[in-house]
């Protein structure tokens, strides 16, 4: 018996085509029984726990008062399910407490120890357990088994009307294949024959007829195209022969100025590694080479004199970490593989740091500076370049750098503790022209002289205010600033700070308000003059950058917990003024300084009341 592959092709494509449509066809029926059979055993399956449903429904009134009269009459009323083949009915206890057998005497039924609710197939019957509740409380459970004869008729049907199906199917597939595998045998036999006859008689010239433009023609088309090639080839292969020795005696002369230019190209390399050298051991920095195991592959001078030794072949294949990174500054051991210039050799990413530890051949150490690169080729890293130089003197700089800092931090905090001693000294000339001045307003003067008074009054009122602001910060600067630590009504505090600034507010005709959120206490201890302070500055600002609208003091508290004490209370001011740019937020806080110099011109003022608040 011939095998497959030693059929003819018209057999070959019979079968594939048989073969194909027969498998179609049995998966295409084989699922939809399959289908079909599985929804009917979903569907009986649904309706049988639908049907225990209602009957757990209609036997709660039967289990809860006894009756099981009662409940073998709702039994009884699945006489008119011809596929139901018993049921029963178990009181919350599991003893049986009525039961329904459709034929018991010509099929004796025993009834199962009852389950929690479910269904499942036994042989050829389905069983469904129920479970019947009333106000969440177990009165019993509710039995049914279906019979599942008719699906074992409905599957012969199937079986039967498969085969038939298959059978019919399989004849016409059988004289269709046989009709539509001309179209692809003939041409195929057609170009086997002409391949044959270009083969006995070795001539190129032939070509096949196309008969189609299928695959088949263009498998002839390139079958002509190979006999065409064939022919170019044989003809340029004798002008090939001709022109060999032409080009075997071209190729031979450039050959001889390959060979001059290489050597040329060699001599420039010399040059350039001896240029190389030169700039490498006349850099003050030293530069070495690692290779990936972090061996030692080229060195400059200024390396041999950082390390301490006389002569480069001491380090030449050595590794470099054991040679001068090998241990910490404190004397315990250096890993290689926490070396941050061994690291470079695997992430394949430059390197830096200046707080590492060299170590010399004699044993001392220096605090030293280093980069480096990877060595790529062909996407891989195959070593790495290394530059360090000694830093002991940037240290010792910067070490002296820190001690002239320190000395002039504390020169700074000397004036700032100068001028908050002074504080009362300065304040008090301040308050007595201040005086003065109200008692010389109390006095008969005329308008002229009234004005004078007047305007010395506000200069000094504003003189004071500076020298409080500079006094408060330098206070802060020197931590001579001390807090009150004083009970007070915050409503209060809030309501007379803002009385003060009223007549500024609506004077430019602004409207001033305060909210207090409805959980802050009203009573708080603390030091309500600096609230009072703060309030001053933040307010006076507002109406100070406000030209209309209103400006509004809300305070509420900041943490979510009612029995956090102490708490952080969140004062803010609102205003509809010009506004401060996103990146001024951070100026305005610093002393000196406000928004722009414009701003000092316009609206005057130290820059020192966001500071001190």
């Amino acid at each position: 018996m011939l095998s497959f592959r030693d059929l003819s092709i018209r057999r070959k494509l019979t079968l594939i085509v048989m073969t194909t449509t027969c498998t179609a066809i049995l998966l295409a029926c084989g699922a939809f029984f399959a289908f079909d059979i599985h929804t009917l055993r979903q569907s009986r399956r649904h309706d049988l726990e639908t049907l225990a449903d209602v009957l757990g429904a209609n036997s709660t009134a039967a289990l809860t008062f006894n009756d099981p009269v009662a409940a073998r009459e709702v039994l009884q009323s699945l006489s008119a399910k011809e596929h139901i083949m018993a049921a029963g009915l178990y009181r919350s206890d599991g003893v049986i407490f009525a039961t329904y057998v459709r034929d018991p005497a010509r099929t004796p039924f025993a009834f199962p120890a009852p389950e929690s609710s479910g269904t499942r197939f036994e042989a050829k019957r389905l069983v469904v357990f129920h479970t019947i509740l009333l106000d969440g409380h177990r009165l019993g459970t509710v039995f049914l088994a279906s019979d599942l004869g008719e699906f074992d008729e409905l599957l012969r049907l199937y079986s039967a009307l498969f085969g038939l199906i298959v059978l019919s199917l399989s004849v016409g597939a059988f004289f269709f294949a046989a009709r539509m595998q001309r179209a692809i045998s003939d041409p195929i036999l057609l170009l086997a024959q002409t391949t044959k006859e270009v083969t006995t008689a070795r001539d190129y010239s032939v070509r096949a007829t196309r008969g189609a433009n299928d695959e088949i023609g263009v498998l002839i088309d390139g079958f002509n195209n190979m006999l065409a090639e064939i022919q170019r080839r044989d003809r340029e292969l004798q002008q090939a022969r001709d022109e060999l020795e032409l080009r075997v005696e071209q190729r031979t002369a450039e050959l001889r100025q390959e060979i001059s230019v290489r050597k040329e190209a060699e001599a420039a390399l010399r040059e350039s590694e001896q240029r190389t050298r030169l700039l490498l051991d006349s850099t003050a920095e030293a530069i070495y080479g690692i290779d990936p195991q972090g061996q030692c592959t080229f060195s400059n001078r200024a390396t041999l004199r950082l390390l301490g030794y006389p002569d480069v072949g001491q380090l030449l294949g050595r590794n470099m970490h054991d040679l001068a990174h090998h241990t910490h500054p404190d004397g315990s051991r250096y890993p290689a593989s926490d070396c941050p210039i061994f690291q470079v050799l695997h992430t394949g990413e430059a390197g830096h740091s200046d707080a590492e530890v060299m170590w010399r051949s004699d044993g001392t150490s220096f605090p030293a500076e280093y980069w480096s690169y990877p060595i790529e080729r062909n996407g891989q890293t195959v070593g790495a370049v290394v530059t360090v130089i000694d830093i002991t003197t940037r240290r010792a700089a910067q070490q002296a750098m820190l001690t002239a800092k320190e000395a002039a931090e504390s020169a700074n905090r000397a004036k700032s503790e100068f001028l908050a001693n002074m504080s009362h000294e300065i304040r008090t000339p301040m308050n007595g022209i201040i005086g003065m001045t109200d008692l010389a307003l109390d006095t008969p003067l005329n308008q002229e002289q009234k004005e004078y008074l007047q305007l010395v009054r506000s200069s000094a009122d504003s003189l004071l205010r500076v020298i409080n602001d500079v006094l408060d910060f330098s206070k802060i600067e020197a931590g001579r600033l001390d807090l009150d630590q004083t009970d007070f009504d915050l409503p209060e505090v809030v309501n007379q700070t803002l009385k003060t600034l009223a007549a500024r507010a609506h004077k430019k005709g602004l409207e001033l308000s305060s909210r207090i959120a409805p959980d802050v206490p009203q009573m708080l201890s603390g030091d309500p003059d600096r609230v009072r302070q703060i309030l001053v500055n933040l307010v006076g600002n507002a109406i100070k950058f406000t030209h209309q609208g209103s400006i509004l003091v809300d305070v509420g508290r900041e943490t979510n917990s009612p029995e956090a004490d102490p708490f952080r209370l969140h004062f803010l001011v609102r205003d509809t003024g010009i506004g401060i740019p996103l990146e001024k937020h951070q100026v305005i806080f610093e002393a000196f300084s406000q928004v722009d110099g414009s701003t000092t011109r316009q609206y005057g003022g130290t820059g020192l009341g966001l500071t001190i608040t």
